[in-house]
This record gives structure tokens, sequence and C-alpha cells, in this order.
């Protein structure tokens, strides 16, 4: 009988993984369930895999009182509970990443909070203003942080567009 052996080809592979660019993800919910069971682990992965820039940060939002210390020790602990394998290394790496700022998001003062600590964490990671915003809240809150997203000028910030017209030679 003939063995059949698996090949691959060149022109069989359809999809590549690539490093993401530069970047800040916002994530809105960030001390609740869905963020610490589900998201910061598979963040995790997309590190540990080198599929984010070097120069990624996390800023991570939420209505619970917590330091940036406090953040990242819960995130450790959130992505061994739920992680299979998990280097001391990579999470030490990973964590040291992520940040927290507190606030109500019903208050327009708490966005102009995160746009002030977006600021410094972009000149300190070199990113400048390439930001994902993640909302893992209640649908009830979406209208809410979008609108106070835009009010505060970091729904589309007018420079970041003038540098990318700039750039592109416009």
């Amino acid at each position: 009988m003939q063995q059949i052996r698996p090949t691959i080809a060149k022109e069989d592979i359809i999809c590549a993984e690539t490093v993401a660019g530069p970047n800040a993800l916002v994530v809105f919910g960030a001390s609740g369930d869905l963020t610490h069971r589900k998201l910061l682990g598979s963040i995790f992965q997309l590190f540990a895999q080198n599929l984010l820039d070097e120069r990624f940060y996390l800023l991570g939002c939420g209505r619970k009182k917590f330091s940036d210390e406090d953040f990242r020790k819960a995130a450790q602990r959130s992505i061994r509970e739920n992680s299979d394998f998990v280097s001391t290394k990579d999470l030490k790496a990973f964590t040291d990443k992520l940040y927290y700022i507190d606030g109500d998001y019903g208050d327009a003062g708490f966005y102009e909070r995160i746009k002030a600590r977006l600021a410094e964490l972009d000149q300190k990671h070199k990113v400048y203003e390439s930001l994902v915003f993640y909302l893992a809240v209640p649908p009830f809150l979406y209208t809410t942080i979008v609108e106070h997203l835009g009010s505060a000028g970091l729904a589309c910030p007018e420079e970041a567009w003038h540098k990318r017209a700039n750039q592109a030679g416009c």
C-alpha cells in the first residue's frame, strides 16, 4: 500500500502572519471578566509569538481603582490561569507594557486624563497616535464611550490625520 505524506508547497501558503506595526491598544473594561478571561491571554499569545511590535503597549481603562502595578499583577494571574503554557520571561516582558487608568465612563475629565496618559506613553514607546480602541464593556456604554472619545479628540486626532497626509505626500 502506498504511504500518503502531507506536503506544503510555497504556493499552498494562503495566509502568513505578519508583525503588527507599532500601536497602542486602549481597552475599556480592562478590570472586567472578559478582559481577564479572554483578551489578555490572547494578546499575550500574540506577544509570545513575536507578532506585536516591540513598541506595542496596552492602556487599560476601567472603573476599578488599580495602579499600573496592580493591573500588571492581576493580568499575570489571569494569563497564568487561562493559558496552557506561560513563559515567566515572556509574561514579565508583556506585562511591563501594560498600564492602567481608572475613572467614570460618563465623566469627560476621564477622557482628558486618558488623552494625557496616551501622550505620555506614546512618547515613551514611540507609537505616536496609532491607537486601537477595544470596548470590553456592556453595550449600553458604547455610545457614552464613543461620544466622549470624539469630544476629547481621541477618535480621530486631527494631528494624526495631518501627519498621515504629509507622510503620503498630500
